[in-house]
């Protein structure tokens, strides 16, 4: 028998170890990334003297950090919204803001209370069905390694329980 090896038998098992080491790499690099990163998600959506709803309360969108790391650079945005009523001249959105949110911290949006914004006529459409109330809310920033995260969030306020049902919550990148 000849057991002669050839230039191309050799060099096969070093290019195959090679690929199988930067693909390992590769993988563990990505479940270093998933795992240690920072995850912000919309917490809640608080009114500020739950269970009561009226002109003083004040309605709160808080993030979260599930992660494990820091986010950086944080940018939150958030809004309220009624169809079919026009919002446009009133300031309903708290300002858009940056910040770092450690792991298992919160970011906090507020909006200004009920009776600065909403004319009577309307904050009675809410309390009983006729208006909608909804928010919606985006929060963009870095993890530790620099890569950059968006998450979106939307509900609706369930005037039965003075409470926000969370429609969606999820991460867009």
């Amino acid at each position: 028998r000849d057991y002669k090896v050839t230039g191309v038998q050799t060099c096969a098992l070093p290019i195959c170890l090679a690929t199988s080491a930067k693909e390992s790499a590769e993988t563990a690099t990505q479940a270093l990334h998933l795992t240690e990163r920072a995850d912000i998600l919309v917490d809640a959506v608080t009114i500020s003297n739950h269970p009561i709803f009226d002109g003083d309360s004040v309605i709160r969108v808080v993030f979260r950090n599930f992660g494990r790391t820091r986010g950086n650079r944080a940018e939150v945005s958030t809004k309220l919204s009624m169809p079919g009523i026009d919002l446009a001249e009133r300031d309903l959105r708290p300002g858009i803001f940056a910040a770092a949110v450690g792991a298992g911290d919160t970011l906090t949006a507020s909006f200004r209370s009920m009776r600065s914004w909403l004319t009577k006529e309307t904050f009675e459409g809410i309390i009983n069905g006729e208006v909608i109330l909804r928010f919606d809310a985006e929060i963009a920033y870095f993890d530790v390694f620099d890569k950059p995260h968006r998450t979106k969030c939307s509900g609706t306020f369930m005037i039965e329980s003075c409470s926000f049902r969370i429609d969606a919550n999820q991460e867009a990148d």
